[in-house]
């Protein structure tokens, strides 16, 4: 989308879901710059190990050079149904670049350009949850323009030990090959709506369990 993915209402509704856990582990996918990082962590009341992804080169390297706060891992690529590589398609400005190719993104939000195409990393949500040798995540923040569908597919066992989704899930068509927001529901059984936004959603896993 090109609106920031957050709004005011919607992080005041997050920060009330987190502030009772002692700390815990969030994973963010296209992570953009990494400028929800630093409210995120603070609504915890304990330590936070943050996990970041984000494809596009010139977004992650900003992220790279920012200053943390904490323990915390970075994968610069994309969220995907497999491990590899695949096509990646660059916007201007960078808050839209998808592994979807833009098709009614390009009337609904004309001011935006996809110019430029490239090569990206991919991993599964799965392979980070174990290649980090996690036991949960507390939050999964995902805002991947129109692939929520392949981060679906490729994570049933990080979905399956993850406590709370915020997920970009829009009600129009904006990429070729997308999930709009009822598919996307119903992909995720036994998750529990508890807040809608514009074009997001707050979901709660009610068969959460950490890794035994």
């Amino acid at each position: 989308m090109l609106n920031p993915m957050p709004t005011l209402e919607q992080n005041a509704f997050i920060r009330e879901l987190l502030r009772p856990l002692p700390g815990g582990v969030v994973v963010e996918l296209g992570a953009n710059v990494g400028e929800e990082e630093n409210w995120i962590r603070a609504s915890f009341s304990g330590p936070v190990y943050y996990v970041l992804v984000e494809p596009d080169r010139h977004n992650f390297l900003c992220i790279r050079n920012r200053v943390h706060l904490g323990a915390y891992a970075l994968y610069a690529g994309a969220v995907s149904d497999r491990d590899g590589f695949a096509l990646f398609n660059l916007s201007i400005p960078t808050v839209s670049g998808s592994l979807r190719i833009p098709t009614g993104h390009l009337k609904q939000y004309p001011e935006t350009s996809f110019p430029h195409v490239a090569k990206v990393k991919t991993w599964t949500l799965d392979r980070i949850f174990e290649s980090e040798e996690l036991r949960k995540i507390d939050l999964l923040w995902s805002d991947i323009q129109g692939a929520e569908n392949l981060m679906i597919a490729g994570g049933h066992k990080a979905l399956q030990h993850t406590r709370y989704l915020v997920m970009e899930a829009g009600t129009v068509e904006l990429y070729e090959g997308e999930s709009l927001r009822p598919e996307l529901i119903s992909m995720l059984p036994g998750w529990k709506m508890l807040r809608e936004f514009e074009d997001n959603v707050v979901m709660q896993n009610l068969n959460f369990s950490e890794v035994a």
